[in-house]
């Protein structure tokens, strides 16, 4: 294949990208509700101000979850024994956390924003996954570690809900997306994405495909 072929095969992708993730002038798209996570062992300011900005812009209903759970077993010497009292400390004290979360959401989000909140003591994963079906976007932080009973699977998360998700650091509270990097396949799920994503992007400053 000669030079000059490669590059009109890459405009005419290039177009074929542009064409498919650019909505068309007067075009509306926005998301209704947003699930933001709260995750039990991190400070939740960062993500409830994000939470509360991204329903701003799209006018959206906030949702504030949390959830975590009580192992079901304890690691003792004697191997992995069920003990129900060390169980119902564990569940008192992830009650209390919960309690906490959810002031600091209704502290934080305005008045001006219709929300609501949605905590429970089981997987958070799951909690997430069921509660959020409804939603348009959920957003949850990226923390990483092997306790499933406190911190969501992100994995699990993205190809269980069939809803698409914001990871973010967990300090972050801003998303401008100025500059938007597709990484573009011809595949079904790659324009879903795409078409999830497009309310971020209504008049993107820069778009491009890696090659």
């Amino acid at each position: 294949m000669s030079f000059d072929s490669h590059q009109g095969i890459e405009r005419r992708r290039m177009q074929f990208i542009n064409h498919s993730i650019v909505p068309a002038k007067g075009a509306r798209m926005s998301y209704k509700s947003i699930v933001a996570n709260l995750a039990i062992d991190v400070a939740p300011a960062a993500m409830v101000t994000l939470g509360a900005e991204l329903a701003e812009r799209f006018g959206a209903h906030l949702i504030g979850l949390a959830a975590a759970d009580v192992p079901p077993l304890v690691a003792t010497g004697h191997g992995m024994v069920y003990e129900g009292e060390i169980m119902q400390i564990q569940r008192t004290e992830i009650e209390k956390r919960l309690a906490e979360l959810r002031a600091e959401f209704e502290r934080l989000v305005p008045a001006s924003i219709s929300s609501e909140w949605e905590q429970e003591v089981c997987s958070p994963t799951r909690f997430l996954s069921v509660s959020a079906r409804a939603a348009d976007l959920i957003v949850t932080g990226g923390e990483e570690g092997e306790n499933v009973y406190r911190a969501v699977d992100i994995g699990s998360l993205a190809l269980g809900t069939g809803r698409p998700v914001l990871v973010t650091a967990n300090n972050i509270e801003h998303v401008l997306a100025k500059t938007v990097l597709v990484a573009w396949k011809d595949t079904r799920e790659a324009r879903r994405a795409i078409a999830d994503a497009l309310p971020f992007w209504p008049r993107p400053t820069k778009s491009s495909s890696p090659p």
